[in-house]
């Protein structure tokens, strides 16, 4: 495996030099780290060449790259979660929007829109169940997106991004 790391680091230092592109230590660490991360996402989710991977590390948000092997820390988004038991909980559950530029995630018992460069709003409507456990996607409906979750009578709501106010309550059949 030393060998087998040895090996990856001198040929990403040789394409630094060649001018292919320019790498420091530490960018070549990290981007063996981010190969590695991305060998796991595949072996998860199948052998996706393409594509971003959005996911926590507590107390902050990244997106991985598939394609260009690159790891970005979201600013200005802080999160909480973790393994076990009484963590896990508390993730985010960050889910993608249709075009891959935005997502949808829950903290602290709120639900947040936001893009990979840390902009966020949160998605306020009394019918939404936002606490722990709770998942959120998001959804084209009628041309416009919408967030879509549990709402407190048991259903599911979806909530208009652009206008919280207009909801539409998918009944559950009980």
């Amino acid at each position: 495996m030393k060998i087998l790391k040895k090996t990856l680091l001198m040929l990403l230092l040789i394409i630094g030099i060649t001018g292919l592109e320019f790498c420091n230590k530490n960018e070549i660490k990290q981007r063996i780290n981010n190969k590695e991360l991305i060998s796991k996402w595949k072996q998860i989710r199948g052998n996706i060449k393409e594509g971003k991977v959005i996911f926590a590390q507590p107390p902050n948000m990244y997106i991985l790259n598939l394609k260009k092997g690159h790891k970005k820390k979201i600013p200005e988004i802080i999160v909480e979660g973790g393994s076990g038991r009484r963590n896990r909980g508390l993730t985010p559950r960050p889910f993608w929007s249709k075009d891959g530029k935005n997502f949808i995630y829950r903290y602290k018992n709120k639900v947040y829109f936001a893009n990979e460069n840390g902009n966020k709003a949160e998605i306020i409507n009394p019918k939404m169940k936002v606490g722990n456990e709770t998942r959120w996607s998001l959804l084209w409906f009628e041309g416009k997106e919408w967030a879509i979750g549990p709402s407190m009578d048991k259903n599911a709501i979806m909530v208009q991004i652009k206008n919280n106010k207009n909801t539409r309550i998918i009944y559950s059949g009980k």
